[in-house]
């Protein structure tokens, strides 16, 4: 299996032993065989060689037409591969925004995951001091309802203090006046 590239060699290989038929039969068989399995070497290379070997043997007018065709394709080659260069800094291009968006909603996420956890630390802050207020109006509300319960016993014990001392009052008359009763029972029997 014998390739474009070979052909090229051995047409180049006439042309310089002066065997030009030799040589453009063998540019013409790469270039067919370039065009059936789309090889790497540019085409337009081979044209250019033809020509050359044309233009050897005074052929001029292939040699224009030949060189005219290896201008076209060079032509074409270059502007598919600045069509290929485009794609490609287009790609890059893309991928290099698509890594900047990344980049900034990465960015965004850490931002909005802070303030989510500074809100939580307020949350959590706020319903700390609530309950630790809930639990200091509790306490003085508790303390206030004890003072005044407090009181009450107070007067609660004032009140049965002077009852006390009421009923003691009228228990000295009445305990006096029993017992002089019962001393002039005593004496009045004898």
């Amino acid at each position: 299996d014998i390739h474009d590239v070979a052909y090229n060699t051995l047409a180049k290989s006439f042309i310089n032993i002066g065997q030009l038929d030799s040589a453009v039969y063998y540019y013409k068989k790469a270039i067919a065989l370039n065009k059936k399995n789309m090889s790497d070497k540019p085409r337009y290379l081979l044209y250019k060689g033809l020509s050359e070997a044309y233009v050897l043997q005074g052929d001029y007018r292939k040699a224009y037409e030949t060189l005219d065709m290896a201008s076209q394709l060079e032509v074409k080659t270059i502007k598919e591969i600045e069509a290929a260069n485009i794609a490609e800094i287009e790609e890059k291009y893309e991928a290099e925004k698509k890594d900047r968006n990344i980049l900034t909603l990465k960015s965004k996420n850490q931002h909005n995951e802070d303030i989510i956890r500074q809100q939580k630390y307020m949350l959590f802050s706020g319903l700390a001091l609530a309950a630790g207020l809930l639990a200091l109006i509790y306490t003085v509300y508790q303390q206030k309802s004890l003072k005044q319960k407090n009181k009450l016993l107070n007067s609660d014990n004032s009140r049965l203090k002077l009852e006390h001392k009421l009923l003691q009052t009228q228990l000295n008359p009445h305990f006096v006046f029993n017992s002089i009763a019962n001393l002039q029972g005593l004496i009045a029997t004898g």
